[in-house]
């Protein structure tokens, strides 16, 4: 959780830095189900949300074929760690490829999908969510 926690620090950081802007106090949030999701995850909030940009995640190869693989080894994982609680955490967090491969991922997307640039324009800095970092 903390690699990925990490690499969505990154990314979001990047993508506000590059794009510039300030918060728009008029702002409203897009609210998940889970408050805490909202709150400390927004741009994953956003990713579900938004359903032109959930279709385009959701429909990436890239993406896709990481998600497949690590649906595989999670549900490997529940039947060969048996009561190890720390056995299925580790298995759960994404590795340094992973990152790297989604990292890429998204930035490509940044600059090939209007969808990626109005999330960021419109969502991400708007929103003042990532501001800080």
């Amino acid at each position: 959780m903390k690699n990925y926690s990490i690499f969505l620090f990154l990314i979001v950081a990047g993508i506000i830095s590059f794009a510039g802007g300030l918060p728009d106090p008029k702002y409203s949030l897009i609210k998940a189900e889970s408050y805490v999701q909202s709150k400390n995850y927004y741009l994953l909030t956003l990713l579900q949300q938004l359903p032109e940009l959930n279709k385009l995640v959701s429909n990436d190869e890239a993406l896709l074929k990481i998600s497949i693989l690590k649906k595989e080894n999670l549900r490997s994982k529940l039947k060969s760690c048996s009561d190890s609680v720390n056995c299925y955490l580790e298995s759960i967090k994404f590795n340094t490829s992973e990152i790297q491969t989604i990292g890429a991922r998204l930035v490509a997307l940044y600059g090939t999908q209007k969808e990626f640039k109005t999330l960021v324009q419109n969502h991400l800095i708007a929103s003042g969510c990532y501001n800080l970092f």
